[in-house]
């Protein structure tokens, strides 16, 4: 059930390691290394920052 809390995007980030965690392989490793769906969800969450 994707509306359920155990299946938000929170509480899988918070799960992750924080090496493998999406805003951090940007930082890493550039742009390149994830695939478009993660990058274009990092951009819709993050607002105008």
């Amino acid at each position: 059930m994707p509306n359920s809390p155990e299946y938000s995007p929170v509480n899988r980030l918070k799960e992750m390691a924080v090496g493998e965690r999406p805003q951090e392989r940007l930082e890493r490793y550039g742009p390149g290394q994830l695939s478009d769906t993660e990058l274009l969800a990092m951009l819709l969450r993050s607002g105008t920052k």
